[in-house]
């Protein structure tokens, strides 16, 4: 054990001590007023061992506070003002001991007047290093309900982000405090990190420490803010996954500032019959078509759209879904992303669509994060996870998101009695585990005729006959027990993981067809 070590010790004991002098400075303050209005005055011994015990516990918090501080703690004003106003009060405490001890009476009660005065202002600015410098007034602030942009020619940090990170981060991490040695007010001090390191990195919102902090369950010691403090929004965090997705920029970027523009509190469920969208801006429609993602409205004169990136799925990533989706998010109602680039931040931008009804995130590197982020959607009714790696935690979620009416969770990862447990909690959903039972469930309703009996990869009826006898993925045999009703037209399978195969990318299959 050094002598380093047992002065760190001493100082981390500030936040056990400083309480004293507060209570010892109020009791004596109440029982000199309670005996000067009995005037019956104090026994001289009980004074002078009250005063002794204030000084000598205001003198030690001070020297605690010091130690603390020494240790690393930040030189902001508030800090600095805290501080001074600690060792003003140690000061005035040890004065008042010394005027109760040579009998200066009047001069003694003038004195703990002003103990007790300065004890104000010092309690004051330590609690808002603990809680924030607006920790009092907070309750009574205006909430933002929105971050809306109102020109694209203002930096998008300020406008976007800059505002969550006020309401949510600032009373320990800005200009008056800096816990951690972390403070996020300016560009500059963003970009320079806390004592442990840096806290975002451009381009990989999953791998920065700020969003792993915000992720983490509220009841983790690293979760951040602390559970005391006010949580952003799930569409809060989305959208500072989605600016650092899209490099983290300060400057001005039109683009970027438009995909921003994302509400910070909860988008309210669609309600059945509520007014349609506006029409999608057209220069965003453009973009879309420009980089060949194929985009068409729901319904003949509608404005919800239906959105697939299938032709540029091996190059599509966050930053694309970003800077492409998020302008026309209120009009997105059914979104195919199967096999693309994407992760976690855009599923966590899918969830702010209003009128998102069908979204396919089938082999894509979708985790339980991203599933979780997913549950807000407001009108989400059909979900495909199929070829994802789901843990234990998706069963969770996904077992409460009742507005369900398709899953789809072939090849998840998820053990069989974890597709179970889910199918029981969402008794109103159709459900595909990936069972053999479960064929007819992949056949997507697009794609497939309606018919008397529907086509089932167990009980196939006689008279749907396929037209192939060769399994167009493996070249194999069909096995009439292994057909579906595909465009009209009943095709076979040697397998129930050829027909699956088959029903997640159809097209290179279907030239194989007579």
């Amino acid at each position: 054990m050094t002598i380093d070590q047992l002065l760190q010790f001493a100082g981390r004991l500030h936040p056990m001590v400083l309480h004293a002098p507060i209570g010892m400075v109020i009791g004596l303050l109440a029982i000199e007023a309670v005996a000067l209005v009995l005037r019956r005055p104090l026994a001289r011994e009980s004074r002078t061992t009250l005063v002794m015990l204030v000084a000598f516990t205001a003198v030690l918090s001070a020297v605690s506070g010091l130690l603390l501080h020494n240790e690393g703690a930040s030189e902001s004003a508030l800090v600095q003002t805290h501080q001074w106003l600690g060792i003003a009060v140690a000061s005035a405490a040890a004065t008042m001991a010394v005027l109760q001890w040579r009998g200066r009476g009047l001069a003694y009660a003038a004195m703990l007047v002003v103990t007790a005065g300065l004890l104000v202002p010092t309690g004051h600015y330590g609690a808002s290093m603990t809680h924030g410098i607006a920790f009092l007034t907070e309750p009574f602030a205006p909430k933002t309900e929105r971050v809306a942009l109102t020109s694209a020619t203002e930096d998008v940090f300020v406008r976007s982000i800059k505002p969550i990170l006020d309401s949510t981060c600032i009373s320990c991490h800005g200009a008056e405090r800096t816990k951690g040695k972390l403070a996020l007010h300016t560009r500059e001090a963003i970009e320079r990190g806390g004592e442990n390191g840096a806290i975002l990195l451009a381009g990989l919102p999953s791998e920065s420490e700020i969003i792993r902090r915000l992720r983490l369950p509220l009841d983790d010691d690293e979760h951040m803010p602390p559970p005391t403090k006010r949580q952003p929004s799930e569409a809060e965090i989305a959208a500072i996954e989605a600016w650092i997705a899209a490099g983290a920029s300060f400057g001005t970027s039109t683009a970027t500032v438009e995909a921003l523009a994302l509400p910070v509190a909860q988008t309210p469920a669609v309600a059945e019959g509520s007014l349609a969208p506006p029409p999608a801006p057209t220069q965003a429609l453009a973009s879309l078509r420009q980089k060949l993602i194929h985009v068409e409205p729901l319904a003949r004169d509608a404005t919800l759209l239906i959105v697939d990136v299938s032709a540029v799925a091996t190059t599509f990533g966050d930053q694309d879904a970003l800077l492409l989706l998020a302008p026309i998010r209120e009009q997105i109602a059914d979104l195919k992303l199967a096999r693309s680039k994407i992760t976690d931040a855009t599923a966590a931008l899918a969830a702010t669509m209003p009128h998102l009804a069908r979204l396919d995130l089938s082999a894509t590197a979708i985790s339980d994060d991203g599933v979780a982020a997913l549950a807000t959607a407001p009108a989400l009714t059909e979900l495909i996870l199929s070829q994802t790696s789901l843990s234990e935690r998706s069963v969770t979620t996904l077992s409460g998101m009742r507005s369900l009416k398709r899953l789809y969770l072939w090849k998840t990862g998820l053990a069989d009695d974890a597709k179970q447990r889910i199918a029981t909690a969402l008794p109103l959903a159709i459900v595909d585990t990936g069972s053999i039972a479960d064929a007819e469930i992949l056949a997507r309703e697009s794609d497939v005729a309606p018919a008397t009996a529907p086509a089932t990869a167990t009980a196939t009826s006689s008279a749907l006959v396929p037209v192939n006898t060769t399994c167009p993925v493996a070249d194999k045999p069909v096995d009439p027990n292994f057909a579906i009703v595909y465009k009209g037209r009943v095709i076979g399978f040697c397998c129930k993981h050829c027909l699956a195969k088959f029903l997640d990318d159809p097209a290179p299959y279907v030239a194989k067809l007579p």
